[in-house]
Formats: structure tokens, sequence, C-alpha cells
């Protein structure tokens, strides 16, 4: 059995316990719940766990992390719960947000209003899963709507367009690229090695999702970089199956019955 660094297992008795490991620097380590802990919401499954223990885990330790999984898996929702315990608790300066876009990121120069209102319709999930996290912190519904709007225009939480990354010192940063299958090698590339001191990168994505006519599952962004960082000790990948959706009933059963194969 070949074991590679970052990796996660299940250690399972004759009984129904477990305990959750990773495996690094060539050894087994014991996870405990203050791993995967904060306080912007609770893991529901094992992937989660692994999940937010990477996430969460310094930039000396793992400045990478990779998620993959379906719509449902909790991937965008997961990461910005780390992004904000990263910058309230941790010490980054910000929380970079981007996502591609899958018509061409050119194209946001010829959409009328400023770069946040171009990339509004992009970066909804985001909105709608912030509302979520800070609602579960008992916050009222007109506070929430305050709270997003001041860490927008205090630069608590910034919107990137991709196409803009070129020439960027990304310092002491934690950037969030969601729906990575639908980058190119080039963004993401370009993404990565922009990351500056201090600064941590999470590529989000479902390489079975691909919405550009010009990638495919084999050749696009998320999955290149899942394959050539697998096993490097500064990068933390996670893959959810279909059982770890957290989606309503009505949403897992579309999926399976409608979904044109």
């Amino acid at each position: 059995l070949v074991t590679v660094e970052n990796e996660y297992g299940i250690c399972k008795s004759g009984g129904s316990n477990s305990a959750l490991y990773t495996f690094r620097e060539n050894e087994w380590h014991l996870l405990r719940d203050r791993d995967y802990y904060t306080p912007y919401c609770q893991p529901r499954n094992v992937g989660q766990r692994f999940a937010l223990h990477a996430l969460l885990a310094s930039t000396d330790e793992i400045p990478l992390v990779i998620l993959k999984g379906s719509a449902g898996t909790a991937k965008t929702f997961l990461s910005l719960a780390a992004g904000l315990q990263g910058y309230y608790h941790s010490g980054f300066d910000r929380i970079m947000i981007t996502r591609s876009n899958t018509l061409s990121d050119n194209d946001l120069g010829f959409l009328p209003g400023d770069l946040e209102d171009k990339m509004g319709p992009l970066i909804a999930p985001f909105m709608d899963n912030l509302q979520i996290l800070l609602k579960g912190q008992n916050e009222e519904k007109e506070q929430i709507k305050m709270q997003i709007e001041d860490m927008f225009e205090t630069g608590i939480i910034e919107i990137c367009s991709l196409a803009y990354m070129r020439g960027r010192s990304l310092v002491n940063s934690f950037i969030i690229v969601d729906e990575a299958q639908n980058c190119t090698i080039g963004q993401i590339l370009e993404i990565i090695t922009r990351a500056g001191k201090g600064s941590k990168v999470v590529l989000l994505g479902d390489p079975d999702q691909i919405d550009s006519p010009k990638l495919d599952r084999k050749n696009n962004g998320l999955t290149f970089a899942a394959e050539r960082m697998k096993g490097s000790k500064l990068c933390a990948q996670v893959s959810f199956d279909e059982s770890e959706t957290v989606r309503s009933m009505l949403a897992a059963e579309g999926a399976k019955r409608l979904v044109i194969k």
C-alpha cells in the first residue's frame, strides 16, 4: 500500500469506534476534534472533517488545498468558514474569492459597472453561503446584510477576476477559486505561482461538471493541479463522494434521476 503526504485515513476497531488520521512526514498522526474545529460550522461527515483540517492548517504546513466533489458537498461553505476563521483568528489580511467566467473572462470588460458589479452573478454562491455562516452566529437578518456589506467595503473580502491576476502579489491572503474545473491550466498555474508568503490557495470544483467548451475532464486546471501536486507535503486533497452530499432530499433525488449521462 503506497501512502502519500497529507493522505487521510480512518482506523476502525472491531466495534463501532473509529479514529481519523493524516499521513505526514512518514508518520500517521491522529486527528483530534480541535484539528478541524471552527465556530462558524460543524462538520457533518468524515470528508468534511478532513477538509476542515486541511483548510485550517497553517500556511507553513498546507498552503494549497484541493477539494473535489459534486454540488452539495459543502466545498464552498467549508472554505468560507475556514476563511473567516483565518481572517479573524489566524492573521490573514483578506479573503480573496473568484471563479471562472466560462463565457470569457475578457467579457468582463464590456459589462457595465465596476468589477464587483461585473463579478456579482459569478460570486452569488459565496453570498448565499456567507448568509448561512453568519446566521449560524445567531445574527439577525438585517445585521447579516450589514455585516456582509461591511466585509466587502473594508476589504475583508475581495472579489477578484482571474483575468486580472497577472502582476499581482497575493501576500497573506486566503484565496478561494471556485469552479476550478472551468479554469485553464494557465489560469491555475498563475494563481498558485502568484501566491506570496503567508497565503493559502483553495481550489474547488467537480471534474465531472465541465461547462467550458474548450476543456474536458482531463484537460482543465483543477485536474492538472490535483495530479501534479499529489504527494507534495505542501498540498492536501479531499475528494467527496455522493454519500457525503448535504443537499436536500429533492436536490439529491433530482441529481440522481434528471442528470443526462
